[in-house]
């Protein structure tokens, strides 16, 4: 589940890599809508980052067929 939630189709990649997409077809001149679409793909990359911590803590001491 929680590896779903990393990458699935609605998982948090996915997510942040839309939201750095839109930023990046934001012009120029409107430089505060980027940058708020920015801030918002690395705040989901943080997302990522807690999710994969809980996954490594629950494999931990598990054997290698788990």
């Amino acid at each position: 589940m929680r590896q779903q939630a990393i990458g699935g189709a609605e998982g948090e990649m996915r997510i942040a890599l839309q939201y750095m997409f839109q930023a990046f077809a934001i012009p120029a001149e409107k430089e505060k809508i980027r940058q708020f679409l920015m801030e918002t793909a690395t705040e989901e990359l943080g997302h990522i980052e807690m999710l994969a911590t809980a996954v490594s803590k629950n494999l931990e001491g598990s054997s290698e067929e788990t």
